[in-house]
């Protein structure tokens, strides 16, 4: 007897794709779990037989690669995570694999291992006949994004959330990447239940579900990547492909699960965990080609987010492993520009942006489809120049630590960063390799804001927004606490000076000046003396301080007559600025609300203000950079781009693109090499 199939019978429902559908699963309960393969019983989706000589229907591996920018192969084990048993997993995955060129992917030469919800090879599940069209839709889709790709297939005893939850912690056990292409009702149990998706440096996805509108779990757990769905078209755009929001793809609020740390840089409408992540091809009217045998002819046309997650696991493979105390989920938010934006289509009536796709973050199709790699990769360290004549770009935390995170910071042959873990890390290259030490794990303190590095030691804020000095002490490392001997806890981060110390905005928006006095730190309030506030980190050169304040004017600060004094440098240009500025030899350079990079002199005795991106034609969207006359500056797109002058105009040169490599934090530039994350 084969169980499973279910007939979609709603008008609604079958409205969601061209022409008509089963459902591989019943809907889900609290309790149990649904998959989420939509298979099409179409004339122009009828299975093909074995042995026929007719391309299959749907989507191949080349069309997904293609579509999505992939180039790239790896050997990391992908786990799925489905209930019950497919009895010919293995066999139709091979014929899958021959169709289209792929290289056998079978237990006997390691590829391919089916294990139960204990891990071991027998006693597998019942067999079931819907949910062998699910494993079968999720171990051709990873075979078809990611070639080489080893594939664990755990199978659940049953649909039981129980189970399932179980053979989850089997996959995250033995696998860097796991993909769920099933989900249940949402309910207050499920908090307790995030623990079987709470696992550091493990990719976790999860599809949306199928039915529009609404959320499900686990797609909700604030841990895993929530994968939406998308109509996939080819098109006569450079891409070759175009993609709109798929009716049927699941998004919305949680009702249950808080709104984790890195949604917060997007407006999602929930006050809670916000569905979907990412996204991927979903409806089975541009649905994918999927052999199955036990419950179903052959080949078969497949949609539904089912097809979406195990895509979204692959890419991930693609990707890299992540760092070790990474959360992966987080990372298409750290380069949101590397991903194709989908920003029409619907899946209901709640507007946008849970319902309707737009530009940015929506609710069907979250940040948007995989365009590449990039996305999907822990944020490193980058270091960048020019050798030969040709700019470079060095990975400099392939080197064991994991991502990186903000603006670095260099000194004395030494380079510091925060990692996406928030610890604090010194990379030394010794003999043409990168070494790293994890200066948290050797003091106990974590870090929440950039590094600034002078004389061996280093100054960053902490997580309870104390600013503390690093620095080695007899063979160990020590983490002085400067706001506990001063009082005066800060945010953002220090601007050196020479000699020691420096500037920071405190808790209340006043510059202050830390230094040592008569062998005790003190902070001495320069906006108390002034009376005008700070509303960014400042920087400072030569006795001269220049920070933002709350009106978005640019301000300098410095010492007249044994007393601070303020100059609105904003008031006498009219020019606003938002973000922290960059010096360079009385020179200010900071980027304009609108974008624009602005350069701040004085001629003639009166300051003047030049906008370099009128005249070059590039906007820019972080903070500026300079050294050696040149300006450094990141693009909305994640571009690194060189602005200096030559033939006395201003022009850029576009660094990413003459290396390959997007960044996604400010630039930091020293003398020899621009870093940046």
């Amino acid at each position: 007897m084969l169980l499973g199939l279910v007939t979609v019978h709603s008008a609604a429902a079958q409205a969601r794709s061209a022409g008509p559908t089963v459902n591989a699963c019943p809907a889900p309960t609290a309790s149990l779990a649904a998959c989420f393969a939509v298979r099409r019983t179409d004339p122009a989706a009828v299975a093909r037989q074995p042995g026929a000589a007719t391309v299959p229907t749907g989507y191949g591996p080349a069309d997904l690669r293609q579509a999505y920018a992939l180039s790239s192969d790896s050997t990391a084990t992908v786990a799925i995570v489905d209930a019950y048993d497919d009895p010919t997993a293995e066999q139709d995955l091979a014929v899958y694999r021959s169709q289209y060129g792929l290289a056998p992917c079978t237990a006997a030469n390691g590829c391919f291992s089916k294990v139960n919800q204990s891990g071991a090879s027998a006693p597998l599940p019942v067999p079931n006949a819907g949910w062998a069209g699910e494993i079968s839709v999720d171990v051709d889709m990873v075979s078809a994004v990611c070639p080489h790709c080893h594939i664990l297939l755990v199978e659940a005893n049953s649909n039981g959330t129980g189970d399932l939850y179980a053979a989850e912690d089997q996959a995250s056990a033995n696998a860097r990447f796991v993909s769920n292409s099933w989900g249940s009702l949402e309910n207050p149990g499920e908090l307790s239940a995030d623990t079987h998706f709470e696992h550091p440096g493990v990719v976790i996805t999860a599809s949306t579900g199928d039915t529009g509108a609404g959320t499900l779990y686990p797609a909700a757990s604030p841990q895993v990547t929530a994968v939406g769905g998308t109509t996939l078209q080819r098109s006569a755009t450079p891409r070759g492909w175009t993609e709109t929001a798929w009716s049927g793809a699941g998004s919305g609020c949680s009702g249950y699960e808080p709104r984790p740390s890195r949604q917060l840089s997007v407006a999602t409408g929930c006050n809670g965990r916000a569905i979907a992540d990412v996204s991927a091809d979903a409806d089975p009217s541009t649905g994918v080609a999927v052999y199955q045998t036990y419950g179903a002819g052959g080949w078969q046309v497949y949609g539904g987010t089912s097809v979406a997650s195990p895509i979204v696991a692959g890419v991930y493979a693609l990707g890299g492993v992540p760092g070790g105390a990474d959360l992966p989920a987080a990372y298409p938010y750290t380069y949101p520009s590397a991903l194709n934006d989908v920003t029409s289509g619907s899946n209901g009536s709640c507007g946008a942006p849970l319902c309707t796709a737009g530009p940015g973050w929506d609710g069907p199709t979250g940040l948007g489809t995989p365009a590449g790699t990039t996305a999907f990769s822990a944020t490193h360290l980058w270091q960048f120049g020019v050798a030969n004549g040709a700019w470079y770009a060095d990975n400099v935390a392939a080197a064991p630590g994991g991502s990186a995170v903000g603006t670095p910071s260099v000194d004395s042959g030494a380079t510091w960063v925060r990692g996406s873990d928030d610890h604090l890390r010194e990379f030394v290259q010794q003999n043409g390799q990168w070494t790293v030490t994890d200066v948290t794990a050797a003091t106990g303190v974590p870090v929440a804001g950039d590094p600034a590095a002078q004389g061996g030691g280093v100054y960053v804020r902490d997580t309870n927004d104390h600013l503390r000095q690093f620095y080695p002490s007899n063979g160990s490392w020590t983490a002085f606490d400067v706001t506990a001997a001063s009082g005066v806890p800060i945010v953002g981060d220090l601007s050196l000076q020479s000699g020691g110390g420096g500037y920071a905005e405190d808790t209340n928006g006043h510059l202050r000046q830390f230094d040592v006095s008569n062998g005790v730190w003190v902070a001495f309030d320069v906006t108390a003396a002034t009376g005008a506030t700070i509303a960014g980190n400042p920087v400072t050169a030569a006795g001269v301080v220049y920070a933002r304040d709350a009106n978005n004017h640019l301000r300098q600060f410095f010492v007249s007559n044994g007393a601070w004094v303020t100059f609105d440098v904003s008031a006498a240009t009219n020019a606003l600025v938002v973000g922290d500025p960059a010096l360079a030899g009385g020179v200010a350079y900071a980027r304009s609300p609108s974008g624009d990079l602005l350069q701040f002199y004085v001629a003639n005795g009166a300051w003047v203000v030049f906008d370099v991106t009128t005249a070059t034609g590039v906007p820019i969207a972080g903070n500026p950079a300079t050294v050696n006359g040149a300006e450094y500056a990141r693009t909305a797109s994640g571009h690194l781009v060189q602005f200096f002058v030559t033939g006395g105009k201003w022009v850029s040169f576009d660094v990413t693109a003459a290396t390959g490599t997007p960044v996604s934090g400010d630039p930091l530039a020293t003398g020899s090499a621009i870093w940046t994350t």
